[in-house]
């Protein structure tokens, strides 16, 4: 019988852009569509009993409107949500790649555990890493720069309170030749590339919960706070800027780039405030000129639209 669970992150759902994009009766039967694939063999298909049910059983099975199930499909298909198989199956990228993972974890568990303890190679080999948790989104290019920028700067203050903190939610195995206090200097800078000691806490609870739901062994609480590694960076909650995180505006900038000329009043619907390019629209700056706005401050005494 299969897990009555699956994994899921709400900040991951939230800050896809290629989600972002979808109207919210798509991203409805999406979720619809992942407890189907949750129970179906193989893990992560669009399969009911081996078959891949037609669009009209599949509204019946998502409660959907079956006049408007192929335009939903066509939505979440133009949007990259998901891919098929050659045969045409739908599947969920991020549900087949953990279920690979959980599968070799199982696998090197049945032999006795993770396979590379013991060994004394500097290098372990890359083809089979079982003691890696399940991968994150990676965080945008222009926040790894500024990473490096404030890496360079000195770092905040670290308390005793927030030592215990970082004891209490890493993995234990990480800790047997890394003590927090022994590498205080490490954490200050961590802290500082993620903008303050509470998100890199975060950041450990994350990775903490991950390795859990893996069942593997965690790296060493040194690797984690390394820059070379990432794991800091890749297990940290999105950043948010006005409300939202950076992935989620670039979607609905991108939306707005693509299609604001076909309906002028999406933005105000979607987001709220001012469009792209003009004054007050809530987007940062940096994102709309990547995306080919240019934007203006509001005036002096100008307020904000709502």
């Amino acid at each position: 019988m299969g897990n009555p669970w699956m994994k899921f992150y709400p900040g991951d759902w939230r800050a896809d852009p290629k989600l972002r994009m979808c109207s919210l009766q798509a991203r409805g039967l999406w979720i619809e569509m992942l407890a189907l694939m949750h129970e179906a063999s193989p893990y992560g298909h669009l399969l009911v009993n081996g078959r891949r049910p037609t669009d009209a059983q599949l509204a019946v099975l998502a409660g959907a409107p079956s006049d408007q199930i192929t335009d939903l499909l066509g939505e979440l298909e133009a949007a990259g949500v998901f891919s098929r198989t050659r045969e045409g199956v739908i599947y969920s990228r991020r549900m087949t790649r953990d279920e690979k993972k959980s599968a070799t974890a199982r696998k090197n568990g049945q032999k006795g555990g993770n396979p590379s303890v013991g060994r004394k190679k500097e290098n372990p080999p890359l083809d089979n890493p079982p003691d890696n948790p399940p991968d994150k989104p990676q965080k945008p290019e222009a926040r790894s720069q500024k990473g490096e920028r404030a890496d360079a700067r000195k770092p905040a203050p670290i308390t005793a309170e927030h030592l215990r903190q970082i004891e209490q939610v890493y993995p234990k195995a990480g800790l047997v030749n890394d003590s927090p206090q022994a590498l205080l200097h490490q954490v200050g800078r961590a802290s500082l590339r993620l903008g303050g000691i509470d998100r890199l806490i975060d950041s450990m609870r994350r990775y903490a919960a991950a390795v859990d739901e893996a069942d593997t062994l965690p790296k060493g609480l040194r690797k984690f706070l390394d820059p070379a590694e990432g794991l800091a960076e890749r297990y940290a909650p999105p950043e948010t800027v006005n409300g939202r995180t950076v992935e989620s505006w670039e979607g609905e900038l991108a939306l707005w780039r693509d299609h604001g000329s076909e309906d002028p009043q999406m933005w105000r619907r979607r987001v709220g405030g001012p469009n792209p390019g003009e004054p007050g629209c809530r987007a940062p700056a940096e994102l709309q000129r990547r995306f080919g706005f240019d934007p203006r401050p509001l005036a002096v005494g100008e307020g904000r639209a709502a």
